[in-house]
C-alpha cells in the first residue's frame, strides 16, 4: 500500500507532445558532442547519458520512450479523485505539462490530505529548483 504520494509537474489530464522525444540526436562520437546536440535540454538529460558500442546515447531507447508517453496520455481523473493517501502535488510555474490553474483544480479535487507547491521552475522541478524541491519534500514528509 501506498502511504505517501509525490507527484512532480503532471496533471490529471495528460496530453503527451512526443515532438521533444522524436528529435533527440542519435548516437554521437564524444559525450560532449552528446550535450552540444541537445543543446540547452543538455543539463535535463545528462544523466542519462552513457557510452555505447556506437557512440555515445542515452541509458533509455527513445522509441520505448515515446511508447510510454503515448500510454500515459489520457484522463486520469477517476485515479486522482480516488487517492486518499497523503499527497504532494509539486509543479513548476514555467512548465509545459501542467498549468497553475489544473495543478489548483486537482488541488481542490483531491478527497484526502494534499498540499500543492508552486516553485519557480519547469516542467523538471527537482532539477530547476533542487534546493525549494528538497525542502518541500522534507516539509511533506515530516508532517
Amino acid at each position: 500500500m501506498v502511504a505517501v504520494l509525490v507527484v512532480e509537474d503532471i496533471g490529471a489530464v495528460v496530453d503527451i507532445d512526443t515532438a521533444f522525444t522524436r528529435r533527440l540526436p542519435g548516437p554521437q562520437p564524444t559525450r560532449e558532442a552528446l550535450a552540444q546536440a541537445l543543446g540547452t535540454a543538455a543539463p535535463y538529460l545528462e544523466c542519462s547519458f552513457r557510452q555505447k558500442d556506437d557512440g555515445w546515447g542515452f541509458s533509455f531507447d527513445i522509441d520505448d520512450t515515446i511508447a510510454s508517453q503515448q500510454a500515459l496520455t489520457g484522463d486520469h481523473w477517476a485515479d486522482w479523485t480516488g487517492l486518499t493517501c497523503p499527497t504532494l502535488l509539486v509543479h513548476g510555474t514555467r512548465s509545459d505539462e501542467i498549468t497553475p490553474a489544473h495543478a489548483r483544480e486537482m488541488h481542490a479535487r483531491h478527497p484526502g490530505p494534499v498540499h500543492r507547491v508552486e516553485l519557480s521552475a519547469g516542467h523538471v522541478v527537482h532539477h530547476d529548483a533542487l534546493d525549494d524541491f528538497a525542502n518541500a519534500l522534507r516539509a511533506f514528509l515530516a508532517t
